[in-house]
């Protein structure tokens, strides 16, 4: 295990510059400001904060929206107006662009998910961040065609997990690594570096409540997963 806290000791030229920009969301008082510490430290203090329940509006998805995504899409709006690093946001919660004022924009724009899985915060089940980020490509605030741009060209993009422990899982083009967050320093230490999808394994994972959408295709691939035996002697 790497005792060393996040990003310490990374160069900060390109292309890892963008490394601290991803992590350190504020540094006006000379204090990194984690939105993902923030969001943890409200996940773990919802039930006695009284953070549970629906706050009263829906999201661009229809979804109702609960009190905890509210608070954690305001964190992560927050904290990224005030990064310096931040041109604009696009937000699950938020129908239109998030603009950064003039003298606050950076050279990024970021697309989030700040509460994933919140219709399972009730019930104590892991809940999480989803994040991507891209340089912008226009002159002035940030436009749709800054967060259109194809996948090969993002920055960086990742996870946060709130569970048991806050694990940060995190991508820069340069490999997957898992950070965990130590509460007693409020620091990410790396713990999980080099991160790889098992070529093979005896789990698989995936969303069955959708199953009367899957195409014929991804039926018949699961049914083979689900019973390979039956599978094998079919052939």
């Amino acid at each position: 295990m790497n005792r060393k806290p996040i990003l310490k000791g990374h160069p900060r030229s390109p292309p890892y510059e963008h490394n601290y920009n991803c992590f350190y969301c504020g540094k006006t008082d000379h204090t990194p400001k984690d939105c993902r510490n923030a969001i943890s430290s409200a996940v773990r203090k919802a039930g006695l904060a009284n953070l549970y329940g629906i706050a009263g509006n829906t999201n661009v998805q229809g979804e109702e929206v609960k009190k905890l995504d509210e608070l954690s899409n305001e964190l992560m709006i927050n904290m990224l107006r005030s990064s310096y690093a931040c041109s604009g946001m696009v937000s699950e919660e938020n129908e239109e662009i998030i603009d950064v004022e003039e003298g606050k924009r950076g050279k990024y724009v970021v697309s989030f998910d700040p509460l994933d899985g919140s219709s399972n915060i009730d019930c104590l089940v892991s809940i999480g961040t989803i994040f991507g980020i891209w340089r912008k490509i226009t002159e002035g605030p940030a436009t749709k065609a800054d967060f259109m741009q194809p996948g090969k060209a993002m920055v960086a993009a990742g996870y946060c997990l709130y569970g048991s422990a806050t694990i940060v899982v995190l991508s820069t083009g340069h490999g997957v690594n898992g950070f965990m967050l130590d509460p007693s320093i409020g620091e990410f230490i790396l713990t999980h570096p080099k991160m790889r999808v098992p070529e093979k394994g005896k789990v698989y994972s995936i969303n069955e409540g959708y199953a009367r959408f899957w195409s014929k295709g991804l039926t018949e691939y699961i049914h083979t997963r689900k019973f390979p035996e039956v599978s094998l002697t079919a052939v």
